[in-house]
């Protein structure tokens, strides 16, 4: 008789170190979870980028204002484009 009252009063088993490790794994799931949010944030800035240079098509001011015929370029005799 003694055996089952101890057994239905028995302590319960220490199950703080199980109670860690959960813990510090929801801790690294956390982190893991703003780690891969960050990445796929970044993955976006790059494909708008990408998108907004696909559109834009790399239209740039190429022609100089400083010269009198920008459309013709650069006329030069000698190799290399200096003055000579």
């Amino acid at each position: 008789m003694a055996s089952l009252v101890g057994g239905l009063f028995a302590k319960k088993p220490d199950t703080s170190a199980q109670d860690r490790q959960i813990a510090e794994q929801r801790k690294q799931i956390a982190e893991d979870k703003k780690v891969a949010e960050a990445e796929k944030r970044d993955e976006a800035e790059k494909k708008s980028a990408r998108r907004v240079a696909a559109l834009k098509g790399g239209r740039r001011m190429l022609l100089s204002e400083k010269r009198e015929d920008a459309e013709t370029g650069i006329k030069s005799d000698t190799l290399g484009g200096g003055t000579a």
